[in-house]
């Protein structure tokens, strides 16, 4: 009980803190001329880490400046601490001009943020709500209603910058990576990436369906990631399965980057709920289709002319606001955004995108 009081109060006088000195942190706002030595920090969901890289990219090219990119704090750079201190150690010894902060949750960061401006970082760029004091000095209302993440990003530099932002396509080298055991496609190929983590009972049985649907005419590489879960999955999936299917169907679980980018490199469409894969995918004008279930698909899903979400029309969804929120469904059918989706529907989108009707 005391320990609970303890927190409590600790908890209001951080956010009188943050609510004081951010009227400070915004008084030095300034457009972004010149924005020095930058620091992309980034502490969303892994899954969606591929969205950031043209944005690099690009800054990279405008502006012919160091950029060090940090994913969140389980960085391997050695000089970067979790404690606010180290924080403030590793800023004043780089000595940023611009740190923009790429996680649209404006809840996370918090010490990061003022551990930038206590360090006198000029630029400080990120997202807020409409209603909320931060350490930020140029930012940006988040819609999470509306508005694709990359998209409300590029909104968000082109603010701080006072310029239009294009962004290109990313030049991928190609694979050298050996075929081991990734077998030769002898028609076109239809790759199912999934997370493992993330699949209910009920949908893996939608899964088998449509790759006995597929098997009439693609050939199928199924890459699942999960460890102990996808192995678990991989035998779930195949037990129904025809043995045409079978015979045709190429599973990887837990693969290298490497292989994973072999298998997006050589298939004619991705689909499934691996979004890092997916969105790979997307970037090298691969037509994709991608499940969405507790995410807003119109903010998550690949962004690419040839990109298609499926979900299920449920009055409880989106109910996740960020990727990296913990979620509980509390819907009467456990998951059932997950596991409604029919495989046939599916089948028909890949067919209707690659013109097989």
């Amino acid at each position: 009980m005391i320990r609970s009081l303890i927190q409590i109060l600790f908890g209001f006088l951080y956010q009188l803190f943050a609510f004081v000195f951010s009227f400070f942190a915004r008084k030095k706002g300034v457009k972004l001329s010149h924005p020095g030595k930058t620091l992309f920090y980034y502490s969303g969901d892994n899954a969606f880490i591929g969205f950031v890289d043209p944005i690099i990219e690009y800054w990279k090219q405008a502006y012919q400046l160091p950029v060090e990119f940090v994913i969140s704090e389980s960085s391997p750079n050695r000089e970067v601490r979790r404690s606010f201190f180290g924080w403030c150690a590793y800023f004043q010894s780089k000595k940023f001009r611009t740190i923009i902060f790429l996680n649209p949750n404006y809840r996370t960061d918090r010490k990061q943020k003022l551990a930038a401006w206590l360090m006198r970082t000029p630029h400080r760029v990120g997202f807020t709500p409409s209603k909320n004091f931060d350490y930020l000095n140029i930012s940006l209302f988040f819609n999470i209603q509306n508005g694709h993440y990359l998209h409300q990003l590029k909104n968000l530099l082109e603010y701080a910058t006072v310029t239009k932002i294009k962004l290109e396509p990313i030049l991928y080298s190609e694979s050298t990576v050996k075929r081991n055991h990734l077998k030769a496609k002898t028609n076109e190929s239809i790759l199912i990436a999934l997370d493992a983590n993330m699949l209910d009972p009920l949908e893996t049985e939608n899964i088998s369906k449509l790759i006995n649907l597929l098997s009439r005419t693609f050939s199928i590489d199924l890459l699942l990631s999960g460890q102990d879960a996808a192995r678990i999955a991989a035998r779930k999936i195949s037990h129904p399965l025809t043995d045409h299917a079978l015979s045709i169907l190429n599973p990887v679980v837990d693969a290298t980057q490497n292989e994973i980018s072999l298998l997006i490199q050589q298939c004619t469409l991705a689909t499934g709920n691996d979004y890092a894969s997916l969105i790979e995918a997307s970037q090298r004008q691969i037509p994709t289709i991608s499940f969405f279930s507790s995410l807003n698909e119109r903010i998550w899903q690949p962004f690419s002319n040839k990109s298609r979400a499926m979900t299920v029309d449920l009055p409880c969804r989106p109910c996740q606001k960020f990727p990296d929120l913990p979620i509980e469904c509390k819907h009467s059918e456990i998951w059932a955004c997950r596991h409604k989706i029919p495989a046939e529907i599916v089948y028909a989108n890949i067919l209707s995108i690659l013109n097989k009707e």
